[in-house]
């Protein structure tokens, strides 16, 4: 009886000892599955291809491939494009320049690309920091290109890629470049819009008296700027610029899907010389667009100018 009893204690001892050491063979199982995952998980996320500038992208895995370290993205930009109000369809030289300050850059891989519905589109341009085309000073990692573009009514998304090394392929943030219609009268300024002045229109060439005077009668003139957002509600911004200004009518309207304000003014120089205008402020998350109409007052082509100016304005693809 006893040695029975012995016998089924030693069977139960060994069964438990059995059990105890599945359970810590399914354990070192686990965790061997789980490095694999992470591992596994780390070098499907470093293949990420063309990755958006100040990302969370490329992955670094620990030493013990324990853990997944999440590295910022190298940072493009910020991409200046000049002039980025154009006349629609009337070929325009694109000043591109971008500051990339990481030192993983590979030079020669920064170029400019216009975006598509699908994503990042073709190479438009190559830009260099060689102090040469447009390049002002050589190494001081500003980068320049130039792109000879003609393009339709609306907006156009361009961008900027890059390649780091051990990161791969980085793309900016699109910038927009606003394309109006320009009334058939009318003829684009392209020195004002090269220098980074407005989308500067006139109906007399650039016939201008006395050094930026309205030659007279029949003369007009249309310009397309714009601002940061102001800090203070739009009206009083208006009112602020147009102080010295005398203000006969101001009133909202509608560019798109931005309310603006409008507003006629008359502006006085001298007791011989005044100009009457239109201005039309429209605001949006990222910037001020202001359209100015300039003619002399009492001009009898007034109603014909307004309408002129009312197809620029009502052109622009803007959104709040």
């Amino acid at each position: 009886m006893r040695s029975r009893y012995c016998s089924f204690g030693l069977r139960a001892v060994v069964r438990l000892a059995t059990a105890a050491l599945q359970e810590r063979a399914t354990m070192v199982i686990m965790k061997v599955f789980s490095m694999f995952t992470v591992v596994a998980l780390a070098l499907v996320l470093g293949l990420i291809g063309m990755t958006r500038s100040g990302a969370f992208s490329p992955v670094k895995v620990t030493q013990d491939k324990s853990k997944i370290v999440l590295a910022a993205t190298p940072t493009i930009g910020p991409v200046s494009i000049t002039p980025q109000i154009i006349g629609a369809n009337i070929p325009t030289i694109l000043k591109v320049t971008v500051q990339i300050k990481d030192p993983s850059l590979v030079p020669q891989t920064v170029q400019l690309r216009r975006m598509e519905p699908g994503g990042v589109g073709g190479v438009l341009a190559r830009l260099n920091d060689d102090g040469k085309d447009g390049d002002l000073v050589a190494g001081d990692q500003v980068y320049t290109g130039t792109y000879s573009a003609s393009l339709p009514l609306g907006s156009t998304k361009f961008a900027v890629s890059a390649v780091f090394r051990a990161f791969g392929p980085v793309v900016s943030d699109p910038i927009s470049v606003i394309s109006l219609q320009v009334p058939p009268t009318f003829t684009v300024n392209m020195a004002a819009g090269a220098a980074g002045g407005p989308l500067a229109l006139t109906n007399f060439g650039d016939t201008f008296s006395q050094g930026g005077i309205l030659p007279g009668y029949g003369a007009a003139e249309i310009d397309v700027t714009t601002v940061p957002p102001p800090s203070v509600s739009l009206n009083d911004f208006v009112s602020t610029e147009l102080k010295e200004a005398n203000i006969s009518a101001m009133q909202t309207f509608q560019v798109g899907q931005v309310t603006c304000v409008q507003a006629f003014y008359t502006d006085t120089f001298t007791p011989t010389l005044s100009y009457a205008n239109e201005a039309v402020y429209c605001p949006t998350s990222q910037l001020l667009y202001k359209f100015y109409l300039t003619y002399l007052p009492g001009d009898p082509s007034e109603a014909n100018f307004i309408a002129s100016f009312s197809q620029v304005v009502s052109s622009a693809t803007l959104v709040p």
